[in-house]
């Protein structure tokens, strides 16, 4: 008699277990069922359909330079007085001022001073200055 009880409350249990096993499954199958929206329904696509496109970025703007001045001008703006060797760098005096090559005057870059002309950019544009000497006027 015990063995039919055992045997019963076995079978009651294996029942009941298979019920809850089957019955979670079910479940689980159909919360995902439910747990799935539509990619058309979810916040984030639900978001990008409000949000307009960002434009596209714009082209970076071309820099434009003003036209080469001509050396006549420059040297009306800009007059070499003389050159110098010190003993680690040269000196180029341009308007009664003394520069080194990276330095600037009233928008001129020294960029270069050689022995007898320095090289210069001014405005986007480079060009060779050199002393200009004026005419003996002393015969």
């Amino acid at each position: 008699m015990q063995d039919k009880i055992l045997l019963l409350l076995l079978a009651l249990c294996l029942t009941y277990g298979g019920y809850k096993l089957i019955s979670s499954k079910m479940t689980s199958a159909e919360s995902s069922e439910a747990a799935t929206v539509p990619a058309a329904e979810t916040p984030a696509a639900v978001a990008a359909e409000e949000t307009p496109a960002a434009p596209p970025p714009e082209p970076e703007p071309k820099v434009v330079l003003p036209p080469k001045m001509n050396q006549k001008e420059l040297i009306a703006l800009f007059r070499v007085d003389g050159f110098a060797k010190g003993t680690e760098s040269r000196i180029v005096m341009i308007n009664n001022a003394p520069l080194r090559e990276g330095e600037t005057l009233d928008g001129l870059k020294i960029e270069k001073i050689l022995a007898n002309q320095v090289e210069v950019s001014y405005k986007g544009h480079t060009y060779q200055l050199t002393q200009q000497l004026l005419p003996n006027s002393f015969n």
